[in-house]
């Protein structure tokens, strides 16, 4: 993780994935450091995804993006709300407290994302770092003592920022998310 101006840009270079190596944060004052940021990706073999915020871009900006090889590719929606019980599956949901644990959230988790399994052994070995992280809160659905779905939740005071979800391919359609939320 490293700053350049507003941006923070995150890398992991055994995870190829645009979840884990991504520009967030860059805005038109910042255009000029994409040199800098791209070298930095280059160092680490990794290659990023650029978020940019809705309103934060100008011509100038998408001109150096596209400069350097970068295109809008898709939009990502965050939705905000206050938290509410909702009826949802039986399932039980587990805190992720040992490693024991952590090693069914990994398994679930990117089974969950599709990750391909080429990467698991390299992709469990950046994320163990999360169990005990200040804030984090890792989360496992059981369905009949099976691991079936996986959440991270950051809390800071009373705000909550459910960093993201997934749900193993054999137990989709059960409501896990909606578990998870509650």
């Amino acid at each position: 993780i490293q700053s350049f101006g507003r941006a923070t840009v995150l890398a992991a270079a055994q995870l190829p994935s645009p979840r884990f190596n991504r520009v967030v944060g860059l805005a038109p004052d910042d255009a000029t450091l994409l040199p800098e940021i791209l070298a930095w990706y280059a160092a680490r073999g990794a290659v990023p995804r650029i978020e940019i915020r809705p309103g934060g871009l100008n011509a100038a900006l998408a001109d150096v993006l596209a400069r350097a090889g970068f295109r809008q590719t898709g939009f990502h929606a965050s939705l905000v709300a206050e938290a509410s019980v909702t009826p949802a599956s039986d399932a039980a949901v587990h805190l992720v407290e040992t490693p024991a644990m952590m090693e069914r959230f990994l398994d679930t988790y990117l089974a969950g994302w599709g990750f391909p399994p080429t990467i698991h052994e390299g992709a469990k070995g950046n994320m163990r770092g999360w169990l005990g992280l200040p804030g984090w809160r890792l989360y496992l659905a059981e369905v009949e003592g099976r691991p079936a779905a996986a959440a991270i939740l950051f809390l800071d005071g009373e705000a909550g920022y459910l960093a993201d979800a997934c749900v193993h391919p054999a137990y989709r359609g059960q409501r896990l998310h909606a578990a998870l939320l509650r």
